[in-house]
């Protein structure tokens, strides 16, 4: 990765709030006929656990939501269900999808851990969780754009250590 790229500067909070225990249900890079082996969504990570609030990962501006999707069918939102994006420095921007509850819109600007949705079993999917990611580009389109790991994604692992680190998404790799 270029150094001077943005994708090098940003930083990411988990997508929960602070002290959220999650399991990472899908990361990065998985085989077809997985969904993360998609392009758009190659570099996404599907979370789930007993927190279901989700908070924006950085400060920005709410650009686009899909509210009406419902649960069993698997087209709504592109596939995503209910979905949130946020607009962040640099024209890149995240993405929050499978909610069940959307409580920003666009136009709405957030910091950093403001309360956005709770995330439920929207779109294709048979569990809830959800789908995060980092995109590039035009953040107005059918769906999303291709997926763009990030560096550093302020993260906490309470098996491993006992103070928060950066880790970066690509490290996040579905075991199965």
């Amino acid at each position: 990765m270029n150094i001077g790229s943005p994708l090098h500067s940003v930083v990411l909070r988990m997508p929960f709030p602070a002290l959220s225990v999650l399991f990472l249900v899908q990361g990065n890079y998985t085989t077809p006929p997985q969904s993360h082996s998609n392009e758009n969504c190659l570099h996404a990570l599907d979370f789930t656990g007993l927190e279901k609030r989700v908070v924006a990962a950085r400060e920005g501006e709410v650009v686009e939501t899909f509210t009406t999707a419902i649960e069993g069918n698997f087209q709504d939102g592109f596939g995503f269900g209910n979905y949130i994006k946020i607009l962040h420095v640099c024209g890149l921007y995240t993405f929050y999808a499978h909610m069940d509850e959307v409580s920003v819109e666009p136009g709405d600007i957030v910091s950093s851990g403001t309360f956005i949705g709770t995330y439920g079993c929207t779109g294709w999917t048979k569990m809830p969780h959800l789908h995060f990611s980092l995109h590039q580009g035009a953040y107005v389109c059918k769906g999303v754009p291709a997926s763009s790991p990030f560096e550093k994604l302020l993260t906490l692992d309470v098996a491993e250590e006992s103070s928060f680190a950066y880790t970066p998404s690509y490290s996040l790799i579905d075991a199965g």
